[in-house]
């Protein structure tokens, strides 16, 4: 199996920039080795390359230093020259050789800074005086020297510092390498252990393959843990040798630390030795004044070092240290720590890790801890905590029996009406949304009612009415949610009451505010409070606070900043609210109209939800993919997912609302516009009775991208009465749907404005379409122009095709491709047009491509046909 190779966008994308700019810039990718520097310079390479343009690779060696010009005989025969010793050859040869071809040929040297200096003089040459485009890698280690120093100097080289990967690109490297996910525990786990770099990852990866140490299960593959391979180690080996043991000593420390603050690890009397490591380049000292050796497999090396005595100490010592501190996150290291010792924890420090660990979303942790605690505790049961934790974190990891006779156990613990509520909401949850049993949630919460207080029944009023919901048991719109099963939610003042029960009440209440479209957040602040006071109690609860925050700025029609949210909590979320971000985001980008970003993360989103799916998600974003499928033509790939739906998916409204969008626009592909209408109103309809106003809403949308504005008006405003009038999104939808219903051209315009600013692109672009359709409009010449201006606006950042687009008003074309046409109409050859533009051949092949699909036609002289001469 090949190993995938990782864009870099953002890397990429800069370099190429630098790289193809007039003058070009030389580019020099510095970064550690392994990172994937050479990679991203070939890559870059064939991006900016044409056909015609040849890519000139050299390596710079340690060996060679001493032999002028060798770097570059391997090219001499595709350069044309030909081939002497290296003493024969002549810096003159090769600047004549490849300045001639400078616009035809792409530079790349990897390790420049180990090039001898006559072939570090041509390269300067060639980026100076010729303007060659040159992209050079160097170790983090290397400076550069000499000439290539010199283009540094005069500002002729653009450094860009490549890191090592993320979290979500490790995990997105191993989907793409086993064509499925990876657990998620497992993928935090190889992030940890490679410190990111790419060489490293695939060096363990394939070493667990030969083992056969990965194992395929239903949601995706489990990748066994093995030790990075002994060649990687042998350098770092070398740069231990010189330290002197008080400085040796305070590496073990922060070995052995984690990452953990240099107040918390380090003693005074060691301060100074630290500043030495960092300059030596084994310790990293991070943002936080935080402590750890500056590449995993530095640790390894340094543990590989240590007796069993000397490990057992430096562990004891290093945990006495974190140990002391008031930090939960120092103290869960250190019993983490002291796991590995001949002692071991302490009972009442091992329980309240495996609660930890639960709480941060380490659910493989948690078990693992939970078994641990079990040994040491013999015949005597753990505690009811610990038992619903475990069942909890093993329901997680998708081992669903284990998770049934674990909840099992939580069950005969659990002596107290809080205990019996937390019970019902993580047992009831596991039910609902992982083994689709809801009457069985339901069952669960009717048979422990009689044993709770009015107020912890309270508490799982928003759990229980969603439950209710997925069954079809939907409450009046106007009853509040936290009152439908006795008592009062005083959640936000109540001092008696569990942390826990509260928690997960509000979890579920913020899910129902925010499919409702409130923006009180109130169970936010509870969210909030809890987590202020008690510390993190569970994975969910930030995640959820987040969420309601981007359904605030939505409803108030704040679409850029809401979709800022979901970006920013992607990059930095629990693999147990991965798929939620990537999901919503997806949702987000159909809407705006970019079906291409928004079919990728609904697939992303589904992946990840078959391995952490706290809140019954998968459904909604299986739905989400057959919805984006049906609105780009894809009939039958559409089809076939809204098939492999389960019934108790289809329950959830979320998820039923884009299986009617998807059935409808099907529909709409259909010709039968009067059934995608009937069944987007139908669906609504229910949904807001089950007080989900805002995707309702939302949903509606459909109406207005048919052409069936007016049956959405009634609905809409009932929807606006009920939120009142300062929400931006809803507002424009019913303004809207009220001014394409009385064919009021301007006021189209400005509810589509306002629209498109709410992040709803798609119906905006087919609103503006109708209106420009109508006479009013096209008898209005400025109306016209200003629709059409602000349509083809819109139409830029899209992929999403419109019923309404007519043969002359396809999509606009860009500033680019107009000139590319307007010199076409000259009757000018694509390289005259590259060099009249200072882009490459290929760049305008490219954009040729894309004008003949707007236009509709396939050869330069359509395109003159259509267009004049």
């Amino acid at each position: 199996m090949t190993w995938p190779i990782l864009a870099r966008p953002a890397i990429e994308t800069a370099a190429g920039d630098a790289l193809l700019a007039r003058p070009p810039r030389a580019v020099l990718l510095r970064g550690a080795s392994g990172v994937g520097k050479t990679t991203i310079a070939r890559r870059v390479a064939e991006q900016c390359a044409d056909p015609e343009v040849a890519t000139v690779a050299i390596v710079g060696l340690a060996e060679l230093r001493d032999a002028p010009l060798a770097p570059f005989l391997p090219a001499l025969p595709m350069l044309g020259v030909r081939r002497h010793a290296p003493a024969g050859l002549t810096a003159r040869d090769l600047i004549a050789a490849l300045g001639a071809r400078a616009r035809a040929v792409i530079l790349v040297i990897d390790d420049a800074p180990l090039l001898d200096d006559t072939s570090a003089a041509v390269a300067y040459q060639l980026v100076r005086a010729f303007a060659v485009p040159t992209i050079m890698t160097a170790r983090t280690e290397h400076e550069l020297s000499g000439p290539l120093a010199r283009l540094a100097v005069e500002n002729a080289v653009h450094t860009l510092e490549v890191g090592g990967l993320t979290r979500a690109q490790t995990d997105d490297l191993l989907r793409r390498h086993f064509d499925t996910t990876a657990r998620p525990d497992d993928v935090s786990r190889l992030h940890e252990q490679t410190g990111g770099n790419p060489l490293y990852l695939r060096e363990v990866v394939t070493l667990a393959e030969r083992r056969g140490l990965i194992r395929h299960v239903d949601p995706g593959v489990e990748i066994g843990a093995v030790d990075l391979p002994r060649g990687v180690h042998s350098s770092i080996g070398d740069r231990l040798v010189g330290l002197d043991p008080e400085s040796l000593a305070v590496l073990r420390l922060v070995t052995f630390g984690a990452s953990a603050p240099r107040s918390a690890l380090i003693r005074p009397e060691e301060d100074r030795h630290v500043d030495e490591l960092v300059a030596r380049g084994l310790v990293d000292l991070r943002p936080g004044n935080v402590l750890s050796p500056s590449h995993p497999s530095v640790g390894e090396v340094v543990r590989e070092g240590l007796s069993a005595q000397e490990r057992e100490r430096f562990t004891c010592v290093v945990a006495d240290r974190l140990g002391a501190s008031a930090d939960d996150d120092l103290r869960f290291t250190a019993v983490r720590l002291r796991c590995d010792s001949a002692a071991g924890p302490a009972i009442p420090d091992l329980e309240w890790a495996v609660r930890r660990a639960f709480a941060i979303g380490e659910h493989a942790i948690a078990h693992d801890l939970s078994g641990r605690l079990r040994r040491d505790l013999g015949a005597s049961p753990p505690p009811f905590g610990v038992l619903i934790d475990d069942a909890s974190a093993l329901s997680a990891l998708g081992r669903l029996d284990d998770a049934d006779t674990a909840f099992d156990a939580a069950r005969a613990a659990a002596t107290t009406s809080a205990e019996r509520a937390l019970l019902v909401s993580r047992c009831g949850t596991h039910l609902a949304y992982r083994r689709f049993d809801v009457p069985g949630a339901l069952a669960l919460a009717e048979a422990a009612s009689g044993e709770l207080t009015a107020r912890d029944r309270a508490l799982l009023g928003p759990e229980i009415r969603t439950w209710r919901i997925l069954t079809g048991q939907i409450a009046s719109h106007g009853s509040p949610p936290d009152q439908e099963d006795g008592g009062t939610n005083d959640t936000a003042t109540a001092a008696d009451i569990s942390p826990e029960v509260a928690l997960r009440g509000a979890i579920s209440a913020v899910m129902l505010d925010s499919m409702s479209g409130r923006v009180t957040g109130e169970a936010a602040d509870v969210l909030a409070r809890i987590e202020r006071e008690q510390g993190i109690l569970d994975p969910s609860a930030s995640a959820m606070v987040h969420l309601q925050r981007y359904f605030m700025l939505l409803s108030l029609g704040q679409g850029d900043a809401a979709a800022a949210v979901c970006e920013e909590q992607r990059v930095v979320s629990t693999p147990d609210a991965a798929g939620m971000w990537s999901l919503t985001l997806g949702i987000h980008r159909m809407y705006n109209g970019r079906l291409t970003e928004a079919l990728d993360l609904a697939e992303l989103a589904a992946e990840q939800l078959r391995w952490r799916d706290p809140l019954g998600f998968l459904g909604f974003a299986l739905a989400l993919r057959a919805n984006v499928e049906a609105q780009r033509g894809e009939a039958e790939a559409a089809r076939s997912l809204l098939d492999d739906l389960l019934p108790a998916q289809l329950g959830d409204p979320k998820t039923a609302l884009q299986v009617l969008e998807a059935r409808a626009y099907l529909a709409v592909h259909a010709g039968d516009a009067e059934t995608a209408s009937r069944l987007a109103v139908g669906a609504c309809r229910g949904a807001s009775e089950a007080g989900h106003d805002l995707v309702a809403a939302i949903s509606l949308a459909v109406c207005v991208r048919v052409g069936r504005a007016s049956d959405a008006v009634p609905l809409l405003q009932e929807i606006q009465d009920r939120v009142g009038p300062d929400l931006g999104l809803y507002a424009a939808l019913r303004d809207v749907a009220l001014a394409l219903t009385e064919r009021r051209p301007a006021l189209v315009r400005d509810a589509a404005r306002r629209l498109a600013t709410a992040g709803m692109n798609a119906a905006a672009i087919d609103a503006l379409h109708q209106a420009e359709r109508w006479p009013a409009t096209r008898g209005d010449e400025a109306e016209l122009l200003a629709h059409r201006r602000l349509r083809r606006s819109l139409q830029q950042a899209g992929d999403a095709p419109s019923r309404w687009t007519e043969p002359d008003e396809a999509v606009p074309l860009t500033a680019r491709e107009q000139e590319i046409v307007d010199l076409v109409r000259q009757r000018l050859s694509s390289p005259e047009i590259a060099t009249r533009l200072v882009v490459s051949v290929r760049t305008v092949d490219n954009h040729l491509a894309k004008v003949y699909r707007k236009l509709g036609v396939s050869s330069r002289a359509e395109v003159r046909a259509l267009l004049g001469p």
